[in-house]
């Protein structure tokens, strides 16, 4: 299942109010395509306009990453690898 990670400023202002650990919001999606869909509109609502997604590989061990960030409203991976 892949994650998805992103600071909002909803997520920034509950973790400046102790309501939260992290200031990181954390979306848990079923499938990778799902996630993809709606990427455009969680990168919009980031921060910085990027996000990070870890997701783990059918028969490989470990995790992947990737970075997203947005240009001229267009998706795109900054970097990517294993960790």
């Amino acid at each position: 299942m892949p994650t998805l990670y992103n600071q909002t400023e909803k997520s920034q202002h509950e973790w400046r109010n102790s309501r939260s650990k992290s200031p990181d919001a954390c979306l848990v999606y079923q499938r990778y395509s799902d996630l993809k869909k709606d990427l455009p509109k969680h990168l919009s609502e980031a921060v910085d306009n990027k996000v990070q997604v870890y997701r783990k590989r059918r028969g490989q061990w470990g995790e992947w990453f990737e970075h997203w960030a947005l240009d001229n409203g267009t998706p795109y991976i900054e970097n990517e690898g294993w960790m």
